[in-house]
């Protein structure tokens, strides 16, 4: 597993924009973990997208949009969505959802990890190492969110499903090749 993650210091801070990632070789990577805020909008998927930035009012240059992640090419074996309310988006009818997790689809990827709520950045900080390590030993994106949240769960400041639950497995529930 090669995570895109790993290679922050190329495509990260004040050096991330839409045009460095659109740019990116997404075929060295199996993963992609996306830690940052999310634009939601619940009527025209068109409109939601992932802060690159400070700044994530729609109209900034900061913001990475349906349209742009649903043309990266980007066939990861796994994408993380560690961001506000990923797994929502448009409804439409005989169809479901079109959001972030359709575009990382449309852009070839097999599995999104996404988020059905806000979720809280400590919580969130917390629960992502155990999904990690569970990921790392089982390879099995599924049972990592499972074990992730029976970890939390078990805890006594995170053990409300408000802190673990919001995260859900869209795609291939099979584990990793």
């Amino acid at each position: 597993m090669r995570f895109w993650a790993q290679c922050h210091t190329h495509v990260s801070g004040t050096s991330l924009s839409p045009e460095a990632l659109r740019n990116l070789d997404w075929s060295e990577f199996s993963i992609g973990h996306f830690a940052m805020h999310a634009v939601l909008n619940e009527r025209y998927a068109e409109l939601t997208g992932l802060a690159l930035g400070k700044q994530h009012e729609p109209g900034s240059a900061n913001l990475l949009w349906y349209g742009d992640v649903s043309h990266f090419h980007a066939k990861l074996d796994l994408v993380v969505l560690s961001a506000c309310n990923t797994a929502l988006g448009e409804r439409i009818p005989g169809e479901g959802l079109r959001g972030l997790t359709q575009a990382f689809f449309a852009a070839g990827s097999q599995r999104v990890v996404g988020t059905l709520w806000e979720v809280d950045d400590q919580a969130t900080s917390e629960w992502m190492p155990y999904f990690y390590r569970a990921l790392k030993e089982t390879h099995s994106p599924a049972k990592a969110l499972h074990d992730a949240q029976e970890k939390m769960a078990a805890g006594s400041q995170w053990s409300s499903p408000y802190y673990w639950a919001g995260f859900v497995l869209a795609g291939d529930w099979r584990p990793l090749p």
